[in-house]
């Protein structure tokens, strides 16, 4: 077996390596997703349960911000609920054994499908991590995407590298920003037990922005006390 045959049996996602990237390293939790991801796997379910729409998305944004992560939650919920074929490649490793993403698109019409990339059936999804770190990585993904006519992929890099370097990719991949968490989002994400921030929201912004006066806000920003304080209690 040679080395990217051997790279590629150790992409094959299985149901542990998924649950085990999903697990904080000290806590032993489970991540929990961001508000994004409700958009991501909108277009995912478009695009199996259709066979139309998007097929490509990259997450772009800077070191830090949960690409990696969103790229193992998208890969769980594919594989929950629509294929099991899905392979998963970080090029920041890759990096030191040279391999491109030229490589993993020979290697998979060489090993896996056997014949052209466009006349494979079966789904499939492929995920590339850090994917600015392969060279010329937008021709190449714009080669793999138009052969390989079946896969659904999902790619990661800085906002920079990726929003500069997608003029081959324009009509075939849609760029999600993936933005440091803010106030709300960290306080959903790091406390238990609060489930009612995007009402509260909303009743606080309607009060805000559409009381006909000062009396008619003070005495609904009254009303809504209670589930302030308690807000601020669990936050506290």
């Amino acid at each position: 077996m040679d080395e990217l045959q051997q790279i590629l049996e150790n992409s094959k996602l299985t149901e542990k390596k998924i649950a085990d990237s999903l697990l904080h390293p000290y806590l032993h939790t489970k991540y929990k997703t961001r508000e994004v991801f409700s958009e991501i796997t909108e277009v995912v379910d478009t695009y199996f349960q259709t066979g139309n729409g998007v097929r490509a998305l990259g997450y772009a944004g800077l070191r830090g911000t949960g690409k990696t992560t969103l790229l193992w939650q998208s890969a769980d919920y594919i594989y929950k609920n629509y294929t099991k074929n899905i392979f998963f490649f970080n090029f920041s490793d890759l990096l030191r054994y040279s391999i491109s993403i030229w490589d993993i698109k020979d290697a998979f019409q060489k090993y896996i499908v056997k014949e052209h990339l466009w006349g494979y059936k079966e789904k499939i999804v492929l995920i590339f991590d850090e994917v600015h770190e392969s060279p010329m990585w937008a021709k190449a993904l714009k080669s793999l995407y138009d052969e390989f006519r079946i896969a659904f992929i999902l790619v990661s890099g800085s906002s920079a590298l990726l929003l500069q370097s997608t003029a081959d990719l324009v009509t075939r991949m849609v760029i999600q920003h993936v933005l440091p968490l803010n106030f709300r989002e960290y306080i959903s994400l790091t406390h238990q037990n609060v489930d009612n921030i995007p009402e509260l929201r909303q009743k606080l912004e309607h009060i805000i922005l559409r009381s006909e006066n000062a009396d008619v806000l003070y005495n609904d920003l009254f009303k809504i006390k209670s589930d302030l304080d308690n807000y601020l209690k669990k936050i506290d």
